[in-house]
């Protein structure tokens, strides 16, 4: 993180800005679940389909229309006005640019796709394009400055107004183009309310001279996001041309059961963290010591409680969406464990971005990217989705201990003590992950079911709690776990 620790009170303001985002977070989540439990009932698995296509071609040309600017924004260490007007133009430009780029090849996208009716999906979800980058610049920039309860409000409300704004459109057309309005709605908002809140920050300006160094560290961040995006379409093309536009649709609504939860909760941590993971450095002992409790401390809330919710995925989907989506709930188990481990390798992949290692976060994506392209060519010889399946499920957790590997043959964390970290995180997911397994196949209902799993979970959270706050010896052990990290520092 950049610089030293500001003493408690700095962590304790840090600890605040991350339980409200996470607040937030939980709430826009809860808002997404409920909108998807009532779509899923009136639009079918092949407008689901044509949605998740026009989502993945969205993904392919936000990279160039982002262009890793809004991660420019919210580490840069100054506070000028004109250096936000100069990134935020920027952003408009390569926005609108892009947005133009995707009508004009739409046609090229449906025939990949081999889907000629994700034609008006994929072209109305231009309108994100056009705008994200500019309100992603916007939140960059209070997230710099600390803002993170306007970061927060204008998050929430632009989520909430969007889907709104959005259920009319889809209980009447219940097409793949009236899903597609939900992310452009979305966009639109937030630059809208980033404006108000920013300022004179959000006005434009034709004075680009200065602009280079956030346009450099930009394309550089850029280039991760190109092997994320690939990595993220490959499965997506292999479902989509080898099963079936309807297979792909029940991997979309396993992946917002499935995964949308962890990477929920890992962006609301790292929201917070990513401007202040900059100016990491290698052999430096705060660096070591932070970097090794980041990664340490995720592990062992992340890999058990993750573990505790593994088992009754397939019934939570049978309950969201209803009885019809019987591939989601078979797929949604390893969409979960990738989720799991997606949680793990954001946080490091986060903290050797903001520090600039991009060739050690290269590295460790390109072999996330070979793993998921193993699995789509698994699909595409099969004609099954379990190749896939198999690929985003292994994918993050082979990239993780690549990440880690890397960061501590290259001086940045204390592998002795990540080791017996991520020991000790495991043997808990096994013994929990079991309880929870035994405990859901006792019951055939799947509300039981679910209900079994979060009792199990929050009675574990309460006993880790009741132990901190009664075991000192406790307290004392994770004490010189951090003097362990400052001597291997």
């Amino acid at each position: 993180m950049n610089g030293q620790p500001g003493g408690e009170g700095t962590s304790a303001r840090i600890g605040r800005q991350v339980v409200s985002v996470w607040g937030v977070q939980v709430a826009q989540l809860c808002l997404q679940v409920g909108y998807t439990a009532l779509v899923s009932r009136h639009a079918n698995a092949a407008s689901f389909g044509q949605y998740a296509a026009a989502l993945a071609v969205a993904a392919t040309f936000s990279l160039l229309a982002n262009a890793g600017l809004s991660n420019a924004a919210a580490r840069r260490s100054d506070e000028s006005v004109e250096a936000d007007r100069r990134t935020l133009t920027v952003g408009l430009v390569t926005g609108v640019g892009t947005a133009a780029l995707l009508l004009v090849t739409t046609p090229l996208w449906t025939r990949l796709w081999a889907d000629p009716s994700a034609t008006s999906a994929i072209a109305v979800v231009s309108l994100a394009l056009a705008l994200g980058p500019a309100g992603a610049i916007l939140l960059g920039i209070l997230r710099r400055q600390g803002r993170i309860g306007t970061y927060n409000a204008v998050q929430l409300g632009a989520t909430a107004t969007a889907l709104l704004i959005n259920v009319p459109l889809v209980l009447h057309f219940g097409t793949g183009w009236s899903l597609a309005l939900l992310p452009g709605l979305t966009n639109c908002l937030v630059l809208i309310a980033g404006a108000a809140a920013t300022g004179r920050r959000a006005i434009p300006t034709r004075r680009l001279k200065g602009v280079g160094a956030d346009v450099s560290f930009g394309i550089k961040s850029m280039g991760l996001w190109g092997l994320a995006v690939i990595g993220n379409l490959a499965p997506l093309v292999a479902l989509g041309r080898f099963c079936g536009t309807a297979v792909l649709g029940e991997w979309n609504r396993a992946q917002v059961v499935g995964r949308l939860p962890f990477e929920t909760g890992a962006r609301g941590l790292l929201t917070v963290l990513f401007p202040r993971l900059a100016g990491g450095m290698r052999y430096d002992p705060y660096t070591r010591r932070s970097w090794s409790l980041l990664t340490s401390g995720t592990a062992l809330i992340v890999i058990p409680l993750g573990s505790v919710l593994l088992p009754a995925a397939p019934a939570a989907v049978r309950i969201l969406l209803g009885p019809q989506w019987t591939t989601s709930a078979a797929m949604v188990p390893f969409v979960a464990v990738g989720g799991i481990g997606l949680v793990l390798t954001l946080v490091v992949s986060n903290a050797l971005e903001a520090s600039a290692f991009f060739r050690l976060a290269a590295i460790a994506d390109v072999v996330w990217l070979g793993v998921t392209l193993i699995g789509a060519l698994g699909t595409a010889a099969t004609q099954d989705w379990r190749g896939v399946a198999l690929g985003v499920a292994l994918a993050p957790l082979v990239c993780h201990g690549v990440q880690l590997t890397l960061c501590a043959r290259s001086g940045l964390l204390v592998m002795g003590l990540v080791s017996r970290s991520y020991g000790i995180a495991a043997l808990l997911g096994l013994f929990l992950g079991g309880l929870s397994w035994a405990g859901v196949h006792q019951v055939a209902d799947p509300v039981g079911q679910v209900a079994v799993s979060l009792t199990l979970l929050t009675c574990t959270v309460l006993i880790v709690g009741i132990a901190w706050r009664s075991n000192g010896r406790l307290r004392a052990a994770v004490s010189m776990t951090q003097d362990e990290a400052r001597r291997s520092g």
